[in-house]
């Protein structure tokens, strides 16, 4: 409540529950347990700039594990881990398949309303 962003519980894959705090210069883990709330800094100093650099110093297992992660996405081709400049969201329509349409690049230089309706509007007015 310090200038705090944010609470986080992480149960860690050696089954023990952490609480972490979130503030503007990274992540630490708190004295808050399962019955009280205390965001002050634990006494065993856990501390990093990231929140993967804090869980690599609360648990082994996911220090292990993250860097075996790591090894394995370096495997990869570039173009599978590069993120798209734009979302994607294929849940949000169904997809269609793309049709073959000769006249699409010219639907930009066609104006949307003919001379005819042009004249018709400023006779009107």
């Amino acid at each position: 409540m310090l200038g705090d962003l944010f609470y986080l519980v992480v149960q860690t894959l050696e089954g023990n529950t952490v609480h972490i705090t979130a503030v503007p210069s990274g992540f630490y883990v708190n004295k808050t347990t399962a019955t009280s709330f205390d965001p002050a800094p634990a006494e065993i100093s856990c501390k990093g700039y990231t929140l993967v650099d804090t869980l690599k110093q609360v648990s082994a297992l996911f220090n292990k594990n993250f860097a075996i992660i790591q090894k394995q996405s370096l495997k990869r081709n570039p173009y599978e881990v590069i993120p798209v400049p734009y979302p994607t969201f294929t849940w949000c329509k169904p997809e269609t398949k793309h049709t073959y349409d000769t006249l699409r690049a010219e639907e930009a230089y066609i104006p949307n309303s003919t001379s005819d309706e042009m004249s018709l509007g400023m006779m009107s007015s």
